[in-house]
């Protein structure tokens, strides 16, 4: 049988894909929460490597002087948001770098629109105080907590500035790397998994087929096993296949 074939979509398929969904998007929200950690520690070490070289006589690269008015800013945000909400300065500024990093909040949903249109993933995950917090900061604010997050993301000039030594800044470096790919890898989990649900959902409503590539897609495995069993077919060519695929993952 080849890796791509119809088949008829049962309820039961279609609870199965609203399951799919479900896993991926508490993965994204994970991997957004990893992330927002790993770049608020940066943060958080930003700040006192600037504030200890203003106490001293030392030099600091002009790179590491460029982003002290933007460290200094997103300070006082970080200040006044914990102040009026009760949470921790290092709370907020997770919650900010999660928000700002999160696939549904682009420079096409800041500002006045974030709460209406921003992705509800992401809030859903939030505590009520966390979502009051988060209602209190502006589309611009936001814009330069993902700005200063993406800096240092890909310049590890930034990063080494802002590390005690070399070694720190390499393990610094390594999990903003991972942490980064790790959510854009769950960003299009879930949308991949949320189009096939709606596709699903859509072809059970009016009693259609749809068609589903094992080979691409080795999440719908359980739907073709349940294809094959009912209605004939190869399973140890289905095996064959999501092994195949998983191997090259």
């Amino acid at each position: 049988m080849c890796s791509s074939d119809l088949m008829r979509v049962s309820e039961q398929d279609v609870q199965q894909a609203g399951r799919q969904v479900d896993a991926a998007r508490g993965e994204a929200v994970a991997a957004t929460t990893e992330r927002s950690a790993a770049l608020s520690e940066v943060f958080s070490r930003g700040l006192s490597k600037l504030r200890s070289t203003r106490n001293s006589q030392g030099s600091t690269s002009s790179s590491f002087e460029q982003l002290g008015d933007t460290l200094n800013k997103m300070d006082q945000v970080v200040q006044t948001v914990a102040q009026s909400t009760g949470l921790s300065q290092a709370q907020v500024a997770r919650l900010a770098f999660g928000a700002a990093g999160h696939a549904g909040f682009n420079g096409g949903v800041f500002g006045g629109q974030i709460r209406a249109s921003g992705d509800k993933t992401y809030q859903s995950s939030l505590t009520a105080q966390e979502q009051k917090a988060l209602s209190s900061l502006t589309g611009d604010q936001l814009v330069a907590f993902k700005q200063f997050g993406d800096r240092v993301s890909r310049d590890s000039s930034l990063v080494q500035a802002i590390s005690s030594d070399t070694r720190e800044a390499r393990e610094m470096s390594a999990r903003l790397s991972s942490t980064q790919a790790r959510s854009e890898r769950a960003d299009v989990a879930l949308s991949d998994r949320t189009s096939f649900a709606e596709r699903v959902s859509s072809a059970h409503e009016k009693g259609e087929a749809i068609s589903i590539d094992i080979a691409q897609d080795p999440h719908n495995m359980e739907m073709f096993l349940r294809y094959a069993q009912t209605y004939g077919g190869n399973s140890a060519a289905a095996h064959a296949l999501m092994s195949a695929e998983l191997a090259r993952q």
